[in-house]
């Protein structure tokens, strides 16, 4: 039995100066094949068949062989078949107003002693690192406080954080040590 004739036949099972529907006949396809009992063998071959064919359609037949993956999947199994979903949802269809919003996180307020601390530090940092990487990663901190020999700054989220910490990590420590201060990082949120 040749798979790749059949079930290109079956996919396509209308004359071809008629439209196709390719969802129609995915799923009747799906069905003509649960009708014949087959072999788990058999639906892997049916179904590794299919992703070869998906691999070269495009658009609504694409989708409709990815269902037609699934539903075969799901018959092999004996579990019911999957919704198919015939309007794929595209960013043109999605707007603004569909976002959740999102609350607005402004930059925390700088203690001037605490700033003061951070430009020194900055200054011994930017010798130690490249400028690009100092003005992806560091130039949106703000000194936020000083308490004795403790340097709080506020990074705008986590991944500026966990980055800092694990990337950084020998250079602040050289830079904490000189200035005999240590650093503390929290992100702009906590201050919110």
């Amino acid at each position: 039995m040749d798979l790749k004739k059949v079930i290109t036949q079956k996919v396509s099972n209308q004359p071809e100066d008629h439209a196709i529907d390719p969802w129609k006949s995915a799923k009747d396809a799906v069905e003509s094949f649960k009708q014949q009992k087959l072999y788990p063998r058999e639906w892997n071959n049916i179904i590794s068949e299919i992703h070869k064919l998906g691999l070269c359609a495009t658009g609504e037949e694409a989708m409709a062989l990815k269902w037609y993956a699934k539903a075969a999947k799901a018959a092999s199994l004996g579990l019911p078949l999957p919704p198919q979903k015939q309007e794929p949802v595209t960013v043109s269809q999605t707007t603004a107003t569909d976002l959740p919003k999102q609350p607005k996180i402004t930059k925390p307020v700088t203690d001037p002693l605490a700033e003061e601390k951070w430009l020194t530090a900055v200054d011994l940092l930017k010798t130690q690192i490249p400028q690009d990487a100092y003005q992806r990663w560091f130039s949106d901190i703000v000194a936020t406080k000083l308490e004795s020999h403790r340097l709080f700054l506020a990074v705008p989220n986590r991944v500026y954080q966990n980055w800092i910490e694990n990337n950084y990590r020998k250079e602040i420590k050289t830079i904490s040590e000189q200035l005999k201060i240590n650093i503390f990082y929290q992100t702009y949120e906590h201050y919110q």
